[in-house]
């Protein structure tokens, strides 16, 4: 069952996002609605092309327009709507209510200055009572890194890749978020410091109570860490589901092929199995069901008929229970 509207934490309601280019409207984002709870983790899945940042980024209104527009929805934080904010309502809610944490922790900090001072500069925008060293070691410890008054001292590239990562992760806590917007924050990072970085999420919701919401492209990372999961494709969520549920009966052909593709340990298989094709340019969509074109068991009318709308099975596939 999807989540309960009247106790959500953070509501998105037929998002519409789009681009204007030479090629034409891109659809970014084409009606996507979901809800989190708080203290909730919802994993947003898909590969890469589907939409799935664009709509991080709509969550505080962060898409430059142009050459992006909001073409339409509502994006609910404790019922009061983000897309319609000023910008001082706006600054209110960035860093403070939502925060970030990307996949290139090298390209989002600052080279030339401390650490310590990036970190310091979020406290003196949003808690500036807090804007103190002892706060910004008391955060380094939260995120597990060692020596943290002498880490605070270092410019980024005296850090490896995964205690840039955990700064990162340090500097989005600063504000004291309801919301963690975490956007492929392992892609960067080996397996070891992945498991590492996660094991930190798990443990930081726990310890702070804040909501996460997760984007990767991975399903083998899910189990034990998200609590619900919505898979995008083209612009579009087609499957909605609880972790347990997905992962272990997966709908959506587009699911079962992402799920096909992990590797698996024991397996033995002379090559993994891959999706045929690519995600479509969002600038020229196929018609009827976007992923029809890469789908293993489409039919006639899946490439006539429109998608059917996710309701009540929360899978956008007419064929889904089909033998």
């Amino acid at each position: 069952m999807p989540p309960d509207p009247n106790n959500l934490f953070l509501d998105v309601r037929d998002l519409r996002v789009s681009f204007f280019t030479d090629e034409g409207e891109v659809r970014a984002v084409d009606g996507v609605s979901f809800g989190i709870r708080r203290r909730e983790t919802l994993a947003l899945v898909g590969e890469s092309g589907c939409g799935k940042s664009v709509t991080a980024l709509a969550l505080a209104k962060l898409i430059p327009t142009p050459p992006g527009v909001y073409k339409g929805g509502q994006v609910l934080l404790d019922g009061q709507d983000v897309l319609v904010m000023n910008n001082e309502q706006l600054r209110a809610i960035r860093g403070a209510r939502i925060s970030y944490i990307f996949q290139e922790p090298a390209t989002s900090l600052n080279p030339v200055f401390r650490v310590g001072d990036q970190i310091k500069e979020v406290l003196r925008l949003h808690r500036r009572e807090a804007a103190t060293d002892e706060e910004v070691i008391r955060l380094l410890k939260l995120v597990q890194i060692p020596e943290p008054a002498q880490r605070a001292c270092d410019y980024p590239h005296q850090l490896s890749g995964g205690m840039q990562q955990r700064v990162m992760i340090a500097m989005a806590l600063a504000g004291a978020p309801e919301l963690l917007v975490a956007d492929e924050p392992t892609t960067a990072l080996d397996v070891t410091i992945q498991a590492q970085v996660l094991e930190l999420l798990k443990e930081l919701q726990r310890t702070v109570g804040m909501s996460i919401l997760l984007i990767t492209h991975n399903l083998g990372i899910l189990s034990g860490l998200a609590d619900r999961v919505a898979v995008m494709y083209a612009g579009r969520i087609v499957e909605y589901a609880s972790a347990e549920e997905l992962l272990s009966k997966p709908r959506h052909p587009y699911t079962k092929a992402l799920m096909r593709s992990i590797p698996r340990l024991g397996a033995r298989a002379e090559r993994l199995e891959t999706i045929p094709g690519n995600v479509p340019n969002a600038a020229c969509l196929p018609p009827g069901c976007k992923f029809h074109p890469r789908c293993l068991v489409a039919r006639f009318d899946c490439a006539r008929d429109p998608e059917p709308p996710l309701v009540e099975q929360r899978v956008r596939c007419r064929y889904w229970n089909a033998p």
